[in-house]
Parts: C-alpha cells; structure tokens; sequence
C-alpha cells in the first residue's frame, strides 16, 4: 500500500504527469464523440472543453483522484501501470469532477 508521501510524490513525477496530460485529452476527445444519450451528456461535454482549453491543470487535477483510487497498490506498482490502465481510471475520475 502506497503511502501518502509516496503518492504525493508520484503526483509530481514529470512523467507521470505529462502522461495524465494525454490521459485527459484523450478522455476528452472521447467524451466529445459520445451519444448526447449518454448519462450526464451536457456535463461530461462541459468537462471535456474545461479540460482542453487547459490540459495540464486539469491533469493535476485528475492524477491527485487517480492515485487516491490506486492508493492500494504499492507505488512502484502505480509508476509502472501502462496507458490502458492510465487512461481507465482518467476515465473513472471524469464523474468525480462534474
């Protein structure tokens, strides 16, 4: 289990978060292209122009909710995870911030 200086540190890993950058365009772009059906549609779309007119703040944002999630795991576990695992939990953390 992950402490919480541990965590606090992976959250400034330059990495870390320029790959949380991409994260959240990523879930952006996605949300942008989803069915106006979709639960929470105008917010999510809202959160998605948020997240592209400032992409790094908001991946600051979203790492703090993904290693809070992932505080389980052991910290070099969670420097290690790769894009697919990245980029699910990006996309569990985007109803957090609506």
């Amino acid at each position: 289990m992950a402490t919480y200086a541990e965590l606090y540190t992976l959250s400034l890993d330059a990495g870390i978060v320029q790959r949380m950058t991409i994260a959240v365009a990523v879930a952006a772009e996605a949300i942008n292209a989803e069915s106006v059906q979709t639960y929470q549609h105008a917010e999510r779309v809202a959160w998605a122009k948020r997240a592209m007119f400032n992409p790094d703040g908001m991946a600051r944002q979203m790492l703090t909710l993904a290693l809070a999630q992932s505080r389980a795991a052991t910290a070099a576990t969670i420097a290690a995870v790769d894009d697919a695992t990245l980029q699910a939990a990006t996309d569990a953390a985007v109803s957090l911030l609506l």
